[in-house]
């Protein structure tokens, strides 16, 4: 076949060419391919700009020179390729008498903490002891490279360290080295910490009443990693002391005589019993690890060894869990002869045991209150002479105290405390000896009492009630030792070894061993008995389910003190009751939330009456609703609400016994109800009255014993509440004050952190005021949030105190304004508005100044202030001056014209004043003070004095106006003040003559004036007494009313009016004034006339004087004459 011929099909494609073929993929859309590009444009500008900065930062790093390279990194693999001989220094040692000297240390980073890039604090660590170190940026020794490099090392690592010791300005708390720190010149890493601590040391040595929200580390996470766990200071501390302890033990031994000896720690045969060694497999046959070198003991002293001692291991097979049973510690044992009585081993023993105390007490007081800030306790005490108590005088305290113990049993744990307490409270001593124990509860070896053979001449010593040395004089007869064998269950073949060495003769012997002595530091001489103490229950109800072995342990009868002793740790929390649930069932209704049926996790509290936690489907198989039970169940079994709590309980704490039930929703647990049924119906049915009365007397005794339970654990759920809520606030105080700490240190005022506003308030509490401990990088986020608040918070509290003190001004003015208006003044002082417009007091008023700040610039400018006031006052005085001057040119002139004598121009005064005085006298203004230089005020004949009348006319011109001011203080301006007085030319020439005529021309105002109501005039008939401004005002009034009007009415009607007041000394026989004496001052008392006596001049009246003359008629008749 031929090809098809092409068509236009080909050229013009058909509408589905546009459409992929199916099963094509389709191609990238020009949208893509353009985003494409872009992405591909900013992928290159971008790897231009990071190859830039790299240049950039190449170049920065080329250009800072390191200086410090050699003073910091890595120290190469120590192979002792050299020894340079060096001297290394102690942490222990220092101190601040150390101060200025140089260092070479090694040691651990205990802490470490970089503030800013150029500072880094360390704690460095040498066994139990810190010492605070400190490198900071310095151009000579310490760069910021090597503070950057410093910075990282890691926690625990190892570093060689130089550098000077300096004196701490204040106590470092965080060191065991209080007052003295290292400032750090080199530092190099020794070894390095390669991975994540587990935990941090600091953790694992919180104090057991330590309340701060701190993470706890696990005894597993511990015991894991005890290679970190015993760098704490609280673990070397305790090695110390157990060192400590053995080397006393020694130290007072070899005192004494004795010898050490070293035992084998494989036996053939058991010492005591072979239930409590451990037995082994010694090649072909059996061995037993030794549980006490009591057989080498005596074997020595049969080789007249007489004293000897052992500090060696000891294995016991004792399946327990207390600190008294352990399977393997150290034991500090001796033996020695005995020459007349065993007493004589309990005198060494006490005498070794004190010696450890007061060594313990005298040399290791640092370790020993390092162990007692973890784990706290009283001072252990005792007697100068030890306490020896009987067995039967132990018996007798207990049983005094309500303690029921058999005369020959042995002391359980609990009552060996309770005995323990009991001394203490009796002899106040912590320990004491007791003897003469029964002979059936001591080993195979112990000597019988000759005085009663059930009890032995056995001795154990006690600290806090704890048993930590046991001993007795031995059996050291072979026949009675084979006995005693024989009585215990001991094979005497298989200790024939041992029994040989009695045969061939022994001295009489005893000894005592002291089983894990080593830990008294920590567990008795500390006063923490073993750890159970001091935990919470929920931590042993962990540590039970951890694994079987622990938890068979711990569900033991044996064990019971413990989950008791946990319990006991819980304030208010009632015990465990002895019926329906028991210790650990108890610790996980109480402390879990977990179902009490099923085990799952519930959020449902738990049922305080039904003592119960059910979650929902346990609820509806283990509950039954009381109203299908019978009243006479109901009597015995309890009852709940289900919604009953201890809230409930609060409405009705007066009767705790009924809790609020909700009518038709009470319930009761299903197995009580069925037990109480079958109770019922059994006594019923056998017929016996008395058995079914006791069986409803139990129960009922049990159902009160029960909601007694119940009202306790209901004050202590309340009591538990309240706790929770003050522990949060507590933990909410603490973030607050730490928050408050750090804002100062950044240099916050506390006052900045109480915010003004409401919503910024709100929103300060949100960020502060949570329940949730402050790290650092919890701050590290939380500050710039805070900043902000702050920065807008202290710009608010800066314009509050910008108001407050402009308030305080103006209180101040005001007061001040009212101080100077009530104010005695003598001299003019200006108003206070002319004060503030002082540049001076314009400053003080109107400058925002603190008030401190106020009060020292006002202390600074008093001498500007005084001097502003001083020249004000001189210019008012100038113009006064002025006033003077122009009166006085007018009085020449009209002498001149009139041919009078000329004035004599003087001004100066001759009064003497006071010293202070001259201060405010000067050439200028003594012109003003002199008598004769008098003003008046305008339009008026009222004489006036500088400066008395003008304070006085200001003080009025004030008051005036202040009480025509709606509560103002207006003070006049003293500008318009001296305009209302003018010179007083007649007035000045009165008083010139005046003054001739008493003769003292230049006498000052003040003189003048200091005699009072003391001037007479002497031309008038009646003898008037004047002040010197009244003898002024005087004359001047006669002079004018002579003057206008005698030359216009007198001589019309006939009349002449006599000029008797004039100023010429020449005129009539009569002076001018004269002075009265006191004497005719306190004895010639004006004599007023009656008024009826009165009569007028009729024609003073006719000729309208302004003055008409009144008196006597005698006084008239005189006045007729020469007037």
């Amino acid at each position: 076949m031929s090809e098809p011929a092409p068509t236009n099909e080909a050229t013009q494609p058909a509408p589905e060419a546009s459409n992929p073929v199916e099963g094509q993929e389709k191609g990238p859309s020009k949208n893509e391919l353009k985003k494409r590009a872009k992405e591909a444009e900013k992928a290159k500008k971008a790897a231009e700009r990071a190859a830039k900065e790299a240049e950039q930062a190449a170049a920065r790093a080329a250009a800072e020179v390191d200086y410090a390279q050699q003073n910091y990194g890595k120290l190469p693999l120590n192979q002792s390729q050299e020894r340079t001989g060096r001297p290394r220094a102690q942490i222990s040692t220092f101190n601040g008498s150390k101060d200025g000297e140089e260092v070479l240390l090694r040691a651990r980073v205990h802490t470490s903490r970089a503030q800013g890039n150029k500072m880094v604090f360390f704690s460095l660590r040498q066994r139990q002891h810190t010492v605070q170190a400190l490198l900071v940026v310095n151009p000579e020794s310490v760069s910021k490279q090597m503070a950057k490099w410093a910075a990282g090392i890691p926690l625990e690592s190892i570093i060689l360290v130089e550098g000077v010791v300096k004196r701490s300005p204040e106590e470092i708390k965080s060191a065991t080295v209080k007052d003295a720190e290292v400032h750090i010149n080199k530092i190099h890493l020794i070894s390095e910490v390669e991975v994540r601590l587990p935990f941090n040391l600091e953790d694992a040595d919180k104090a057991q009443d330590d309340e701060r929200e701190v993470p706890t580390v696990a005894f597993d996470t511990r015991l894991n990693n005890r290679v970190l766990d015993l760098r704490t200071q609280t673990s070397q501390s305790i090695f110390t002391l157990q060192s400590a302890v053995t080397d006393l033990f020694r130290e007072s031994l070899a005192s004494k005589g004795f010898i050490e000896i070293h035992s084998p720690k494989l036996q053939a045969a058991a010492t005591e019993s072979g239930a409590s060694v451990f037995k082994v497999d010694y090649f072909k046959g059996s061995a037993f690890l030794a549980q006490s070198p009591q057989l080498a003991k005596q074997m020595a002293i049969g080789a007249d060894f007489e004293r000897v001692y052992e500090i060696g291991p000891v294995f016991r097979a004792e399946n327990s869990f207390t600190h008294r049973h352990l399977t393997e510690f150290t034991g500090l044992d001796l033996e020695m002869t005995i020459e007349e009585h065993y007493h004589e081993v309990v005198d060494v023993l006490d005498d070794m045991l004190l010696h450890i105390f007061n060594g313990l007490k005298s040399k290791f007081s640092a370790d020993i209150e390092a162990v007692r800030r973890v784990y706290p306790s009283t001072e252990f005490t005792w007697l100068a002479k030890t306490l020896r108590l009987h067995w039967k005088d132990a018996i007798a305290l207990l049983r005094e105290n309500k303690v029921e113990v058999d005369d020959f049993e042995d002391f359980n744990t609990e009552t060996e405390k309770l005995l323990g307490r009991l001394v203490k409270d009796k002899y106040n001593t912590d320990y004491y000896i007791l003897d003469k124990f029964p002979t059936a509860i001591r080993p195979f070896y112990t000597m019988p009492s000759a005085e009663d053979p059930r009890y032995s001449n056995s001795y154990d010593f006690f600290m806090r009630g704890e048993e930590i040395l046991s001993g007795a004089q031995r059996v050291h007869d072979a026949k009675k030792l084979e006995e005693r064998m024989v009585e215990v269950g001991i094979d005497p073949k298989s200790m024939q070894a041992y029994l040989d060495g009695f045969k061939i003769g022994i001295a009489p012997h005893g000894g005592g061993g002291i089983g894990a002595f080593v830990n008294i530091p920590i567990d008795v001489l500390k006063e923490v008995p073993h750890i159970a103490s001091y935990l919470h229950p929920k931590d042993i109800l962990m540590l039970a389910r951890a694994s079987k072995t622990v938890r068979k342990i711990l569900m033991q009868r044996s064990a019971i003190h413990m989950w008791r002793s946990a319990e006991r740790n819980i304030e208010l929390l009632p015990p465990c009751p002895p019926f329906r649930i028991n210790e650990a069932q108890y610790a996980a209704l109480m402390f879990t939330n977990e179902c009490s049926r099923c085990g799952v996790s519930v959020m449902r509290g738990m049922d305080e009456y039904l003592g119960v936690r059910l979650c929902n489907a346990c609820r509806k198989t283990s509950l039954v609703d009381c109203s299908n039970v019978s009243p006479e169940v109901q009597r015995y079994v309890p009852m709940s609400a289900c919604k009953s709590t201890h809230l409930m309980f609060l409405h009705n704490i007066n009767n705790p016994l009924f809790p609020v039930i909700k009518k038709g929703s009470v319930y009761a647990l299903q197995e009580d109800v069925e037990r109480v049924e079958r109770g019922i119906t059994q006594f019923s049915q056998c017929g016996s009255r008395s058995a079914y009365k006791r069986w409803k007397t139990v129960n009922k005794y049990e159902y009160n014993l029960w909601m007694k339970h119940v009202s306790s654990l209901l004050r202590y759920m309340v009591h538990a509440e309240r706790c929770r809520e003050d522990e949060i606030e507590s933990r909410k105080q603490a973030r607050r004050d730490e928050v408050v700490s750090r804002l100062q240190h950044h240099g916050w005022k506390l006052r900045d952190t109480y915010m003004i506003s409401a919503q910024r308030n709100q929103a300060w509490r949100a960020l502060v005021d949570v329940d949730k401990p402050l790290t650092d990088q919890a701050w590290e986020r939380l500050y710039p949030k805070l900043h902000i608040l702050l920065k807008r918070n202290r710009e608010n509290w800066l314009v509050i105190g910008k108001d407050y003190r402009h308030c305080i001004r103006s209180m101040a003015e005001s007061e001040f304004s009212n101080f100077v208006a009530g104010e005695q003044v003598y001299l003019l002082f200006p108003s206070y508005r002319e004060l503030r417009a002082f540049h001076v007091f314009k400053d003080l008023l109107e400058t925002d100044r603190p008030v401190d700040a106020m009060v020292a610039k006002f202390n600074k400018c008093k001498q500007l202030m005084n001097n502003a006031i001083a020249k004000w006052r001189a210019n008012f005085e100038r113009q006064l001056v002025l006033k003077v001057k122009s009166g006085r040119r007018k009085e020449k002139l009209d002498a001149f014209e009139n041919g009078v004598e000329l004035i004599e121009d003087t001004t100066s005064i001759s009064t003497k004043l006071t010293d202070s005085s001259y201060q405010h006298v000067s050439a200028k203004n003594s012109v003003l003070l002199r008598a004769d230089t008098i003003f008046r005020f305008k339009n008026s004949h009222w004489v006036a004095h500088y400066p008395t009348s003008f304070v006085h006319m200001a003080d009025y011109l004030h008051k005036q106006l202040e009480d025509q001011a709606e509560g103002g203080s207006i003070l006049v301006e003293h500008d318009e003040l001296h305009s209302m007085f003018e010179y007083h030319e007649v007035g000045a020439r009165v008083a010139r003559a005046l003054l001739a005529a008493l003769g003292c021309p230049d006498a000052a105002y003040i003189e003048m004036n200091a005699p009072g109501m003391a001037y007479i005039c002497g031309r008038c008939h009646y003898p008037l007494p004047h002040t010197w401004g009244m003898i002024i005002e005087h004359y001047v009034l006669e002079y004018n009313q002579w003057k206008s009007h005698s030359l216009q009415n007198s001589q019309c009607q006939g009349i002449v009016y006599n000029n008797v007041h004039c100023l010429q000394p020449s005129y009539g026989a009569k002076p001018l004034v004269r002075l009265m004496g006191s004497k005719e001052f306190n004895e010639s008392k004006i004599r007023l006339c009656s008024p009826a006596d009165v009569v007028e001049c009729n024609h003073c009246v006719r000729l309208k004087l302004d003055y008409v003359f009144r008196g006597s008629r005698k006084y008239v008749a005189l006045h007729l004459r020469d007037v």
